[in-house]
């Protein structure tokens, strides 16, 4: 018979030091809650080599292991020893034994567990022997080596922890950490009561009330909200599954490496670079130097908890350089959160909210510091179910704004997802519009100045779409390409600019005006009213809605922007490809917004191709197409600055619509004595050759002229090489033919 039988078991794998605390509760589990007998049984189910292969023998952090090992390898040698083996069939290994074992031997092996549960006598004496050991330890020299304790110091200081709160932590964290002391505390079964045994199960080993326990780790205790304890919502029987500890992310750290406050900071919070914008590129709001910057120092002097700046708008409006401007302002450090950590089971949003909750705490102890949080919508929109109908994240969400240690600013581009009651919670809401186009002209001019010619910057003045932040980025860019060997051009700084809006889904940039501008004449326009003494009523007013139908190319779209030069105000031009949206209800917000910017900007609003929006609401087929009239109906008819619309369809027009318009005109095609003086103003700035006289009495044949006609054969003089009076006239004849409707000429004779 074998003596001595080789099992390959080992819990503490290469042991470079042992957690006292971990060998006490597990121990104390094992001899005075019964934990031996279940222990004994599980082995009585598993091949040593699962033990293994569950990492029992890798991971570090246990003496107790090693007197298990011995008592259990001892009990199977003992089984061994009862039985009767042939000399052949002597076993080598455990799993020998296991996959064929006689069946004398297993009844020995039940009998003597029988025995050994009898009269308290299942205790081993090896066992009871370290478990007074290692309480004496314990008392002597602490739960944790020297390195954790150091650690745990760092933690608690950091994280503003009492000494309670910081064993109990770790107490969380060596059940994730370590397999043996996870293994034994799993012998209860947390089914029914959940965290709440957990919390008994500590109290015990703690030797303190459940009471205080459920202080630390409920969801209002300090772990939770500091953000390194995370409570799952799901029962499970096993006690690893209730919570995370720091994401379960490299646990290890914690126990076998070294802790700093500078590795922490570094682990949970982004330093954010100075901003590229000044107050003066924010001067449009006023509620900045006079309310959020006052305050904001004065809560740098005076702590408080619960401050949150909610700044929302759209993208690339300044939002996140703002939120940097008021730290400096302020004399504050900017910090961000890091993004989602590794290796935890929550989603990315909850990781955000914890790590938001542990960089809030590290900054709890300074007056110094800010946070900021982008994309703050994925955080507070989270919890919301698919139905739409609730949200499961309200309550925790209202709980941390009101808690907030650390000041904070959260941006958005969007507060529509948002319940009223987070939004009340806000110290201060701000909407971070495009600025006024006065604005961002001059920002334009500061940023980009050095870089682009007067035409170019002249264009991209006249760009709806622009925002501060495609200036921004794209200066940074310019600079930084002018330090090197590369030839910057104003191609190149258009280029970058061309692609930011593009890649936004934003509309191009005009083009650059052509000269044809000076050109314009409101004189030669075919309209039924005196052109310049409507706008000379209308500056006199400060406001007017117009509408102007009439064929294409009459000078519509001309007049608007001339009386928009006459009155010294930013044009801005909407046609039905920027407003219209295929998603519902987006083209009446975009509606809504066309008109608040012109209010913002003081400026002259035209709205190209109205008919794409103001159809008889009779003629619609989907209540969406109803919506969108009623939407620019309204915002019609509260505007109180200059609008104008035009159309080719009047007919077309909802009959409603046409009573929201303060004047209604008419361009026509050319009168015959307006086509005389375009031709003779088109000539003289071609310098075409040939007899005047020739050409326009040909001219009085023509009919159907608009000054569009004489706009088109402009641009093809631009490359034609044959340039006389004769020939600007027969591209003037083609121009028309096209338009068709009875041929170029005027009919000779009778009608």
């Amino acid at each position: 018979m074998p003596k001595n039988l080789s099992v390959v078991l080992s819990f503490t794998g290469a042991c470079e030091e042992s957690i006292a605390g971990v060998d006490y509760w597990i121990t104390r589990i094992l001899v005075e809650r019964g934990g031996w007998f279940k222990l004994e049984k599980n082995y009585e189910r598993r091949r040593p080599g699962s033990w293994r292969r569950e990492g029992y023998d890798v991971l570090p952090g246990t003496e107790v292991g090693t007197v298990i090992t011995d008592l259990l390898s001892g009990l199977v040698q003992e089984v061994i020893e009862s039985g009767n083996f042939e000399d052949d069939e002597e076993p080598k290994t455990f799993e020998e034994i296991e996959n064929d074992l006689p069946e004398q031997v297993s009844r020995a092996y039940k009998e003597l567990r029988k025995k050994l549960r009898k009269g308290g006598e299942g205790i081993p004496q090896e066992l009871s022997d370290f478990y007074q050991s290692i309480s004496d330890k314990v008392k002597t020299a602490g739960l944790f080596p020297e390195k954790m304790q150091k650690n745990a110091a760092v933690l608690q200081e950091c994280l503003c922890l009492s000494s309670f709160e910081t064993d109990i932590l770790f107490f969380l964290l060596l059940i994730q950490a370590n397999p043996l002391l996870k293994e034994v505390i799993n012998f209860f079964d947390f089914t029914n009561k959940g965290i709440h045994l957990l919390g008994d199960i500590m109290a015990w080993l703690f030797d303190v009330s459940s009471t205080e326990v459920m202080k630390v780790i409920s969801p209002e205790g300090k772990l939770v909200n500091c953000g390194v304890l995370t409570l799952n919502c799901y029962s499970s029987t096993d006690a690893e599954d209730l919570f995370e500890v720091f994401h379960n992310n490299d646990l290890n750290q914690y126990i076998w490496g070294t802790v700093t406050k500078q590795k922490l900071f570094s682990q949970y919070l982004i330093q954010t670079e100075s901003s590229i914008l000044s107050l003066k590129d924010f001067n449009y709001l006023p509620a900045i130097p006079d309310i959020i910057l006052p305050f904001l120092k004065q809560n740098a002097s005076n702590p408080r908890k619960g401050v949150n700046i909610l700044l929302y708008g759209p993208p690339g409006t300044g939002k996140t350089e703002l939120s940097r401007l008021l730290a400096k302002e302020s004399g504050l450090k900017t910090f961000e959160p890091s993004l989602s950590t590794s290796g935890s089971k929550s989603s990315e949003s909850t990781s955000r909210w914890e790590n938001w909750q542990v960089a809030s705490s590290l900054l709890s102890s300074s007056s110094d510091s800010l946070l900021a949080v982008d994309e703050a919508a994925d955080l507070f929109n989270e919890g919301i179910q698919k139905s739409y109908t609730f949200r499961t994240n309200k309550a925790f969400i209202n709980k941390c704004l009101e808690e907030n240690q650390t000041p904070t600013i959260w941006m958005t581009n969007s507060i529509a997802g948002l319940d009223p009651a987070m939004i009340r919670r806000f110290t201060f809401v701000l909407e971070i519009a495009n600025p006024p186009l006065r604005v961002l002209k001059d920002l334009t001019h500061r940023k980009l100045g050095k870089f682009l010619d007067e035409k170019e910057l002249t264009r991209l003045t006249k760009s709806n779409f622009l925002s501060p932040g495609i200036i921004a980025q794209a200066a940074e860019i310019l600079e930084i390409l002018s330090m090197s060997s590369l030839k910057l051009s104003s191609k190149v700084a258009m280029e970058i600019i061309t692609e930011k809006l593009k890649a936004q889904g934003l509309p191009k940039l005009p083009p650059i005006e052509n000269n044809q501008s000076y050109l314009y004449d409101p004189d030669l326009t075919n309209s039924t009213l005196a052109l310049k003494k409507i706008a000379e009523g209308v500056k006199r007013a400060g406001s007017a809605k117009i509408c102007i139908y009439g064929p294409p190319g009459t000078g519509k779209t001309a007049y608007a922007k001339w009386l928009a030069k006459y009155l010294e105000k930013p044009l801005i031009v909407r046609k039905a490809s920027d407003l219209l949206n295929c998603y519902l209800g987006e083209t009446e917000k975009i509606i809504a917004q066309a008109f608040e910017d012109a209010q913002r900007d003081d400026a002259v609003l035209l709205l190209d191709e109205i008919d794409s929006f103001l159809r008889d609401r009779t003629l619609s087929s989907h209540s969406w197409e109803v919506t969108q009239v009623n939407e620019l109906l309204t915002q019609i008819e509260n505007f109180e600055g200059v609008f104008i619309a035009t159309t080719n369809l009047m007919d077309l027009l909802d009959p409603a619509a046409l009573r929201r318009f303060d004047l209604k005109t008419k361009f026509d095609f050319l009168k015959l004595e307006q086509a005389k003086k375009l031709f003779k103003k088109y000539s003289s700035q071609l310098r075409l050759q040939g007899s005047l006289a020739e050409v326009l009495a040909e001219l009085e044949n023509l009919e159907k002229l608009t000054p569009g006609d004489f706009a088109a054969v402009y641009r093809q003089f631009k490359f034609r090489t044959e340039k006389t009076k004769k020939t600007f006239l027969e591209a003037l004849k083609d121009e028309v033919r096209i338009k068709g409707n009875g041929g170029a000429v005027r009919k000779i004779g009778f009608s």
